[in-house]
């Protein structure tokens, strides 16, 4: 039973949970692009870039990272300006039947277009 769940801007801390839930993705499917788990430091430091133009939510259920959601830059050619890439994870102890998922999808959706206005 979820007792207290909610959206908010990911920290610095955050870091080290949120590799934990990338890292089976990239060990273990092709979905990421991804050939070895980047350290806690360079991870560290994509949250804090991206976080500079673009949001960076995760989805906490009693009290413990259930998933993230970010936006960031596509490519950076002048072209592919207005393009982003958004990405969205839930940890595998948080089924999609408690909704972690589509909260972070909707609430990051919302501050997305709410950036552009």
């Amino acid at each position: 039973m979820i007792n207290n769940k909610y959206i908010r801007i990911v920290r610095p801390d955050d870091s080290k949970q949120i590799l934990e839930i990338y890292k089976p993705f990239i060990l273990n499917s092709a979905a990421t692009f991804e050939e070895e788990v980047p350290s806690l430091e360079h991870f560290k430091n994509r949250i804090t870039t991206t976080l500079k133009e673009c949001p960076y939510l995760v989805c906490e259920i009693d009290g413990e990272i259930a998933g993230y959601a970010y936006t960031s830059a596509y490519r950076r050619r002048a072209a592919y300006r207005w393009d982003r890439e958004s990405i969205s994870l839930c940890a595998p102890q948080f089924p999609k039947t408690k909704h972690c998922q589509s909260t972070l999808w909707s609430t990051h959706s919302h501050t997305q277009l709410a950036r552009l206005c």
